[in-house]
């Protein structure tokens, strides 16, 4: 990344055939925000109506990883980047976004823990937050945010 603020789109979003694809418009200087799910539009959206972020980008950057020995890379789905003068809910400025299901965070664990944890201490040495973002409820609809 250039700037602390400057951060753009880096990973395409083609239209999906078994999931919900699209874009919704944006207050954000990024531009509309792209969504792999409804998952994806509904936290686009509550972090829309949040009056101290200065900017959202989704699919912001690939970084490469190690993970158990293997070359690996990972696209965060989402960052927020927080106004300076606000309160930070993450305990940083920037935080990166995984939106999943919490079904398939339960039950891909093993595969997916190890590179999370990967892309944690990554970000982490980056001054960067790391959050996760699942459907808690799946009648209510009510996300999660850790």
């Amino acid at each position: 990344m250039r700037q602390d603020t400057e951060v753009h789109k880096r990973r395409r979003i083609p239209p999906g055939r078994r999931s919900v694809t699209g874009q919704m418009p944006s207050r954000y200087p990024s531009g509309p925000l792209l969504y792999e799910s409804k998952l994806e539009r509904d936290f686009l959206m509550s972090l829309e109506v949040d009056g101290h972020i200065r900017d959202v980008v989704t699919q912001p950057m690939t970084i490469s990883l190690t993970v158990d020995g293997q070359a690996r890379t990972y696209t965060p789905d989402i960052m927020a980047v927080w106004q300076t003068r606000s309160p930070w809910p993450h305990g940083f400025r920037r935080v990166v976004f995984e939106v999943k299901p919490l079904a398939i965070l339960r039950s891909e664990y093993g595969t997916l823990a190890p590179k999370y944890r990967a892309a944690r201490r990554y970000f982490a040495e980056r001054d960067v937050g790391c959050g996760s973002a699942w459907k808690r409820d799946p009648v209510s609809g009510v996300i999660g945010v850790e």
